[in-house]
């Protein structure tokens, strides 16, 4: 059984997509609530999907017991490196969460975690 196989619930709202067209070309929205934007459940939502961006396959094998592990080793991944303040991790995990609720795409390399091996290496 493939990691990819459940996803989170879907929250960005759909606004514009151009059907057969480039996803960059689409406008999703975490909505308006209570007069105020749904900044902190948009938050939660990128941090449901921190672990399949940052972490590769083989590491996404999650249980009760390992749960807060696996989403640190995510966090530690995205959010320790010196260039982290002049990135925009944030909307890379927006725009994976789009690509793969929208799209059912499948990652093929966690661009995070081979950069992180890669500085190792060095």
């Amino acid at each position: 059984m493939s990691a990819y196989q459940h996803k989170p619930k879907r929250f960005l709202e759909r606004l514009y997509f151009q059907e057969g067209g480039n996803p960059v070309d689409g406008i999703c929205c975490a909505g308006f609530e209570l007069k105020a934007w749904r900044c902190v459940p948009f938050a939660e939502h990128l941090i449901e999907w921190l672990p399949e961006y940052a972490l590769p396959e083989e590491e996404l094998a999650v249980t009760h017991a390992n749960m807060y592990v696996k989403l640190r080793n995510a966090a530690v991944r995205v959010y320790t490196s010196e260039k982290y303040k002049n990135r925009g991790e944030a909307g890379e995990i927006a725009l994976h969460a789009i690509c793969r609720d929208y799209f059912d795409t499948m990652p093929i390399s966690p661009r995070v975690f081979y950069k992180e091996r890669i500085k190792r290496c060095r």
